[in-house]
């Protein structure tokens, strides 16, 4: 059973497709989907990617929320 009055952090890797998109078209995209995030969503208190140092195939989505 999940306690919906703590905090929740998610960490999810991702691996891009160059056959579907670039890197930065994606990022672009995601970018969008995090406005909607932190206006939509008050209990999202961040929302960040970042792309991956060793595999530039790779992004690491940070969500954090309020509670769970």
């Amino acid at each position: 059973m999940i306690d919906r009055n703590v905090s929740m952090t998610a960490l999810v890797e991702f691996q891009i497709r160059s056959d579907e998109t670039t890197m930065d078209d994606w990022l672009e995209e995601w970018q969008k989907r995090a406005q909607d995030a932190f206006d939509a969503e008050p209990e999202t208190t961040a929302y960040a990617a970042a792309v991956s140092l060793e595999d530039e195939s790779c992004v690491f989505v940070y969500e954090r929320y309020v509670r769970g």
